[in-house]
């Protein structure tokens, strides 16, 4: 399809078929999660293709493109000069960019050429607003829109109001107060909900807005020299082939020398992105069609799920047409880097002490042997729920043996096969001799004057134990009592029977009362 302007310049030849590159097109928006418009304009031939061409999308930055035509306008026509200075205050800095970084607060002094590579180069809004006022504001940019026939692009607001308006603040205070920092809290101070509906208007607000036609169409008259002087127009387009910011869209699947002079447009919900592609150049093919040239190329993404998504979806639409012209397939595009693995919490396990019990024999003066000297943290408590040792084995229980947690045999070793034995308790070890040296137990077996409270007499622990295991065996009641009673009466064959000085008898004492 060839365009009537096309026609006015002299620069027409038979454009390829374009049906192919259409229904690729048609199925890379279809597949994305988002609302896309594209449109794309072979520069020399005229040949045209567009999805959703006629719908208008918010420009976001890429509005300022006719902002900086009208700028180099005005200096083509003298009334301007690039060299003019343009002092910034503190209610001039806007979020984002460069200026925001480096100048906070304002009082800093600019030419409006400066200002003009920042707005186009590094997408300040500082610079955009700047250069807005300078060259009359935004109906003086309209006007000259549509004098040169551009009916569907609109330029209505600076970037400051349009940020306001998307954020959802609706009170402003004057315009001297409202400095950065200000700018920043209003916006902090906007309810979640307020921001969901801020955002919902800003995409259905035809203020700002172009079609993906009309701005494909700027491009290539732009390209063509139709809009400013050669001088003007190589400026513009050597700044917008340095721009820095949206290298993972227009740009993410052409080869690196490739030449793109493009301008993004960036907010919370829109991805935008529209430049000139250089193509190589290979003369005409056997029907007379051009091959190479370039290609005006225009990409408005908004209401996505995620932002790299949409990015991907600008470089497919960009990649297919670089494809569909010059013939060659590229490179099948690289698979996003994985994030840093997440290291897997692997529990570790506390190395065992080697078990150590000591042997009756081992203790100088220690009687009777069929009793021996343990210490455990698990002492303060006693389980009514145990059973004798007999019972769980099949066999008697040991001599002296109380039925506790650490069930002895009469090598002095503790019998793992016993179930109320748990693997945390076995685990615990039982090392006497890292302790130091300690007092041994009186031959009747009491433990007065002992230096540790808690440690136990295996064949007195429900008899006097100390106060803590009295109390302990107080809270335990009788049933305590009865099971202190039965494994008394136990004995085994193997093991000489414990003195009757230190059985625990049924009283006072082996109740444990205070």
């Amino acid at each position: 399809m060839l365009l009537p302007w096309v026609f006015a310049l002299g620069a027409l030849a038979s454009g390829p078929d374009l049906t192919p590159l259409e229904a690729t097109f048609d199925r890379i928006v279809r597949g994305s999660r988002a609302e896309v418009g594209v449109a794309l304009i072979h520069v020399e031939s005229g040949a045209r293709v567009a999805v959703r061409g006629d719908r208008r999308f918010p420009m976001a930055s890429v509005y300022k493109l006719p902002i900086a035509l009208e700028l180099l306008l005005q200096v083509s026509q003298g009334t301007m000069e690039l060299s003019r200075p343009v002092t910034l205050g503190p209610s001039d800095i806007r979020p984002c960019c460069t200026l925001s970084r480096r100048h906070p607060r304002g009082g800093v002094t600019m030419t409006a050429g400066e200002l003009l590579e920042l707005m186009i180069v590094d997408s300040d809004n500082t610079a955009s607003d700047a250069v807005l006022r300078l060259v009359g504001g935004p109906a003086v940019v309209e006007r000259r829109l549509r004098a040169l026939g551009f009916n569907d692009m609109n330029v209505n607001r600076y970037e400051g109001q349009a940020l306001f308006d998307m954020a959802g603040v609706r009170e402003l205070p004057p315009e001297h107060e409202l400095t950065l920092e200000a700018a920043r809290r209003l916006i902090d101070e906007v309810p979640l909900a307020e921001v969901i509906a801020a955002r919902a208007r800003y995409t259905s607000d035809p203020r700002d807005t172009a079609t993906p036609d009309e701005m494909a169409r700027f491009l290539g008259r732009l390209q063509l020299g139709n809009l400013l002087p050669p001088t003007y127009t190589t400026l513009l387009l050597d700044l917008m082939a340095r721009t820095k910011t949206g290298p993972q869209r227009l740009k993410a699947r052409l080869p690196p020398e490739t030449v793109v002079a493009h301008k993004t447009g960036t907010t919370d919900v829109v991805i935008n992105d529209v430049g000139i592609i250089t193509l190589p150049d290979r003369g005409a093919d056997s029907a007379g069609n051009t091959i190479g040239g370039h290609l005006a190329l225009a990409v408005f993404v908004m209401n996505g799920k995620r932002a790299a998504a949409m990015q991907r979806t600008i470089g497919q639409l960009a990649g297919a047409a670089f494809e569909f012209f010059t013939g060659k397939p590229l490179p099948p595009p690289e698979k996003p880097k994985p994030g840093p693995k997440k290291r897997k919490h692997v529990e570790r396990k506390r190395p065992q002490r080697p078990q150590r019990i000591v042997s009756p024999g081992r203790l100088p003066g220690a009687e009777p042997k069929g009793v021996t000297h343990v210490r455990s943290h698990h002492a303060r408590r006693i389980e009514p729920r145990l059973r004798p040792i007999g019972a769980d084995l099949g066999r008697p229980a040991v001599q002296g043996d109380s039925g506790g947690r650490f069930p002895l045999l009469a090598s002095g070793r503790i019998d793992r096969r016993s179930r109320s034995v748990p693997r945390r308790d076995r685990a615990a070890g039982h090392d006497l001799e890292s302790r130091g040296p300690r007092r041994q137990h009186p031959p009747d077996g009491r433990l007065r004057d002992h230096p540790r409270a808690d440690d136990i007499h295996v064949g007195e622990r429900h008899g006097r134990i100390g106060p803590i295991h009295r109390r302990v065996g107080a809270a335990a009641g009788p049933l305590a009592r009865r099971v202190g009673a039965r494994h008394a009466k136990l004995s085994s064959p193997l093991t000489p029977r414990v003195p009757a000085a230190s059985t625990p008898k049924n009283g006072p004492d082996a109740g444990g009362t205070r």
